[in-house]
């Protein structure tokens, strides 16, 4: 209870008073499941954009697409982006991209195949598969991840709400 009401248990043992808040997280869904044949495969509840939104933060990118040129979903630094797509990587639809890149940008492109070759195509252009691109961070096989926190961190410049 927030509000103080319950006087008893932990409340009473600690002499609470009252006052206090709380914060409400939402995990997405699982990212990446097996298959009937054991195989990884992206989770079927993430439509493009939130598959790229989850991409981008297992990869170290801020998600944050741009209106002039697709393949720049996400930032890396100044001049690295990533791509993520659903799409089978053609030779042609990678040199279209290609084309549109100034010199000194670097892209990295996340996608569910590519045709051979091309992730050694361009010295600037990094072609990843994904799930596999994803696998050594994530976690099968686990139904509870509670955490047992003794005692959580304390940060100075958090707001501490009060509900009273």
């Amino acid at each position: 209870m927030i509000a103080g009401e319950d006087q008893g248990g932990v409340t009473k043992s600690q002499n609470w008073q009252g006052g206090g808040g709380y914060r409400f997280y939402e995990l997405a869904p699982t990212l990446i499941n097996k298959d009937a044949f054991g195989e990884a495969v992206i989770n079927p509840d993430y439509n493009a954009d939130t598959l790229a939104a989850a991409v981008a933060l297992h990869e170290g990118f801020t998600y944050q697409p741009n209106a002039d040129f697709f393949w720049r979903q996400a930032t890396g630094n100044e001049n690295s982006y990533l791509f993520t797509t659903t799409r089978h990587l053609t030779a042609d639809y990678l040199d279209a991209i290609k084309g549109s890149m100034e010199e000194d940008e670097y892209l990295v492109i996340a996608c569910r195949s590519y045709d051979k070759g091309l992730d050694k195509a361009y010295t600037n252009i990094a072609v990843k598969k994904i799930p596999q691109m994803l696998l050594d961070r994530c976690e099968f096989g686990k139904d509870d991840y509670s955490l047992n926190i003794v005692h959580p961190p304390v940060y100075e410049d958090e707001e501490v709400e009060d509900d009273e």
